[in-house]
């Protein structure tokens, strides 16, 4: 999930998270959808109605790009070295 001035879709109803999971923990159960509400509500407090929580959404492949290139570290080295 990725902090952003948006309200995230309940996304255990989505296909996603189920994807998610079985690619993240394969031959492992999918939990169940009170268990998934109650972790996120631990983190992020109560949800608004619709089972949304302002302020953040799913994580895209874009998103992971960026992260990576600006932790990308540059070593310059003199013609001495």
């Amino acid at each position: 999930m990725v902090s952003r001035e948006e309200k995230v879709v309940w996304f255990y109803e989505q296909s996603k998270m189920k994807d998610w999971w079985k690619e993240g923990y394969p031959g492992t159960p999918i939990p169940g959808k009170n268990d998934v509400k109650e972790y996120f509500s631990k983190i992020w407090g109560m949800p608004d109605s619709g089972l949304k929580w302002i302020g953040y959404r799913i994580r895209t492949i874009q998103d992971d790009e960026k992260k990576e290139k600006e932790d990308e570290i540059i070593i310059e080295y003199d013609e001495e070295d």
